[in-house]
């Protein structure tokens, strides 16, 4: 067997093997524990990792999300899906599965998470939330 041969069979195992992201970002387990509603569009949002971890956002016991969606912010930029509706549609998802008392997963795309101001690395902001193939809620703050 050629190298070539080799490599490309390698790769098409990696392919083959590893498991599948459910988007383009990065997500975890997380259960959700609060969800209130603030003002107009803005949601504070506290998730507990199902697995503790020793890298963000996993070491910390509940990761506290100040989500308030910024139409003007995404009108003219992309992702065009991420609309009010989108958000909406997200935080739907949320409280039900706070409700349902069921893990969901989480995460960031883009640069995610935006730092609360004087707070710590587990309180952070969200500009947008977008619900994935009714798989995975991504946190959008800005888009690369």
């Amino acid at each position: 067997m050629t190298i070539q041969r080799l490599v490309t069979l390698s790769v098409f195992l990696l392919f083959v093997f590893i498991p599948k992201s459910h988007g383009y970002g990065t997500d975890w387990e997380f259960t959700v524990v609060e969800l209130t509603p603030q003002k107009k569009s803005r949601y504070l949002i506290k998730l507990r990792p199902v697995s503790q971890g020793e890298s963000f956002p996993l070491y910390c016991e509940e990761l506290v999300i100040d989500s308030r969606f910024k139409p003007k912010r995404w009108s003219r930029r992309k992702p065009s899906f991420l609309n009010k509706s989108a958000h909406k549609d997200a935080l739907a998802f949320l409280k039900l599965a706070k409700e349902a008392e069921l893990p969901i997963r989480f995460g960031i795309t883009g640069s995610g998470f935006g730092r609360a101001h004087g707070a710590d690395d587990c309180e952070v902001k969200s500009r947008g939330l977008y619900l994935m193939d009714e798989v995975v809620v991504y946190s959008y703050f800005k888009w690369p």
